[in-house]
């Protein structure tokens, strides 16, 4: 089980993503993969653009007590990625990410204490993108045509990637509303197509 994704989630979100006609996949490529990667690449733009907009000065915000701060989250995102693609991956984080992550994990946690070393917005936008980047080429690696089909557990790992920035997006949706700014996804939909 993925940490806080029931044990049935997993599943029936493949069998859901395999009953989609491949025709959505590009040629040569695998088809879960492709609309993982497209579904991933979404989510992550959406994050990077919140993560960017929220000004640097409300990166300590939160809507409540007991909540992470809108930087944490992004440093929890960031983390994850580096969690859950590696899992995909089928490998170990290198020692040094090893070593970041665990220098960064004591802030991302909800009940980090004062005396924790925070990190601003000038430190986790990079990391966010370096996150994203990470992740992007697992799903390229799984998705390429040469490549076999994923283990399940490479699929769990890059299913539940997505489904766990999807959650935390939502949360920045609401830090955001709640100062005033409106969210990259609503800004997508409002903007008519190019």
């Amino acid at each position: 089980m993925i940490a806080g994704m029931p044990l049935i989630v997993a599943p029936l979100m493949l069998i859901a993503a395999l009953a989609q006609p491949p025709a959505a996949a590009p040629a040569g490529s695998q088809p879960l993969v492709s609309e993982l990667a497209t579904a991933f690449t979404t989510v992550a733009e959406d994050l990077r653009a919140a993560a960017g907009k929220m000004p640097a000065d409300r990166y300590g915000y939160r809507p409540v007590e007991g909540v992470r701060s809108f930087g944490q989250v992004i440093a929890h995102v960031s983390g994850a990625h580096f969690l859950y693609c590696s899992q995909a991956a089928g490998r170990r984080m290198e020692a040094d990410l090893a070593r970041r992550m665990s220098e960064l994990r004591p802030f991302s946690d909800v009940g980090t204490a004062a005396s924790a070393r925070t990190y601003g917005k000038e430190e986790l936008v990079p990391l966010l993108t370096e996150s994203i980047a990470f992740c992007q080429g697992v799903y390229a690696q799984h998705g390429a045509a040469a490549a076999p089909p994923p283990s399940a557990a490479a699929a769990r790992a890059l299913i539940g990637n997505v489904a766990h920035d999807n959650e935390h997006y939502g949360n920045l949706v609401t830090y955001l509303r709640l100062n005033g700014l409106v969210p990259p996804s609503t800004e997508r939909r409002a903007s008519p197509p190019r």
